[in-house]
C-alpha cells in the first residue's frame, strides 16, 4: 500500500484490535508473503481492510458496508 496521501487519511479511521500474539505474528509474515508475491508492499492493515470489507459484504447480516 506505501504511503498514504493526505486525502486518504482524511478518509480513514485509527480502529484498535487485540490479537492473540500469534495471530498478529501470522498477521505480519502473510502481509510479508504477499509483499514478496506482489512484488510491491502489502501492509498488515491492507489485509485487515480487505478482510473487513470481504465480511461485511456478505449476506445476512442486518448491517452491511456503508
Amino acid at each position: 500500500m506505501g504511503k498514504r496521501t493526505t486525502s486518504e487519511q482524511a478518509d480513514k479511521e485509527k480502529f484498535t484490535v487485540y490479537l492473540p500474539r500469534t495471530t498478529r505474528l501470522a498477521l505480519l509474515q502473510r502481509a510479508l508473503d504477499e509483499s514478496a508475491a506482489a512484488g510491491r508492499r502489502v501492509s498488515a492493515t491492507e489485509i485487515v481492510e480487505r478482510l473487513i470489507t470481504d465480511y461485511l459484504g456478505r449476506k445476512g447480516g442486518k448491517h452491511g458496508r456503508p
